[in-house]
């Protein structure tokens, strides 16, 4: 039977490019493994800044047989001097790799998750890894006597990330699930206790914007902290 393939630490990540990342293509996570604090990055694949801009050259196609001819001659630096001229973006375009100034916009990051568990400040026995076969990143430590563990993943056919953490004596305190509908963009985050199944808070977010992201993600905290606690 063939070894699995795993990224292990011993220590939670403190940096980012320290955490184990969890995609399907669309939704993304970057769990930090915290003791006392679990921070976990989130992205989605439609949070992009920007603004509409009036990019087209109408003209173009009215060089493209010029540029097939240049071509066929063996003429290519000319050819390339008509596609630079012609068919780029009009205006500032994608801003020569600067994108985050100008309309054209740049990718940015959902938000990010904090759960806290204020009791919990020393941990022994710590161990976080990235199962590479199932694509589930774990973390696990004993505290106050007890033994802790996060699970999450990320679903391509359910569109889902999903937590699970488990506090003393097995008990499942919290998981949180973020929903990808079929049509747009909008992304429905559903915090609820897995035991009973009763969902503690379901948001929908319309855009990516600073301004809709806040409140959001402020609603997943507290509920998150208060639900944590039990």
């Amino acid at each position: 039977m063939p070894t699995a393939q795993r990224l292990v630490s011993s220590r939670p990540a403190d940096v980012f490019t320290q955490a184990f990342p969890l995609g399907n293509g669309s939704l993304g996570a970057l769990p930090f493994g915290g003791i006392g604090c679990e921070r976990v990055l989130l992205n989605e694949a439609g949070c992009w800044s920007g603004s509409p801009q009036e990019a087209d050259r109408g003209e173009a196609v009215t060089v493209l047989p010029e540029i097939r001819r240049l071509l066929l001659a063996g003429e290519h630096h000319a050819a390339e001097a008509l596609v630079e001229a012609h068919f780029t973006c009009a205006g500032v375009g994608s801003g020569q790799g600067q994108g985050a100034d100008t309309p054209f916009g740049c990718y940015q990051m959902l938000g990010e998750l904090t759960l806290t568990w204020p009791s919990v400040t020393e941990a022994t026995a710590y161990h976080r890894e990235l199962d590479l076969d199932g694509a589930v990143s774990t973390s696990g430590f004993t505290a106050g006597g007890a033994q802790w563990s996060r699970e999450s993943f990320t679903s391509h056919p359910d569109q889902v990330l999903a937590l699970r953490l488990t506090g003393p004596a097995g008990r499942v305190v919290l998981a949180v699930d973020g929903l990808q509908p079929d049509v747009g963009h909008e992304v429905l985050w559903v915090v609820r206790d897995v035991l009973s199944g009763a969902v503690l808070l379901a948001r929908s977010l319309l855009s990516g914007t600073r301004e809709d992201l806040a409140p959001l993600l402020a609603q997943v905290r507290d509920a998150a902290s208060f639900y944590a606690k039990f």
